[in-house]
């Protein structure tokens, strides 16, 4: 329950998935459908003689829009007032917040 350790344990964990696939997106897709379900999508399609990149993928639609939602809301979080809105400001919760 502690936000600040869920969001670096989370965030390891998609920079260890950039270092495994080399790529944002896939590191985000194998984030929402596993590591082993990018894996066993890109050995497929090497198997088939086809591209291994994010929009080359057999995959959940689930898995197909997590991305695009994100950039979505890196977009309206770094920039509301292009969307016509304002956010409150965040703040620091959990027991592991260093400041």
């Amino acid at each position: 329950f502690d936000t600040y350790k869920n969001v670096r344990a989370g965030s390891q964990y998609i920079v260890d998935r950039i270092r495994q696939f080399g790529d944002l997106r896939l590191a985000l897709a194998a984030y929402n459908w596993g590591q082993g379900s990018v894996n066993r999508a890109i050995t497929r399609n090497q198997r088939e003689g086809l591209p291994t990149g994010y929009t080359d993928l057999t995959m959940p639609a689930e898995t197909r829009h997590y991305v695009p939602k994100l950039q979505a809301v890196k977009n309206i979080v770094l920039g509301p007032d292009a969307f016509g809105l304002s956010l409150p400001p965040l703040e620091p919760t959990g027991t592991g917040n260093p400041s």
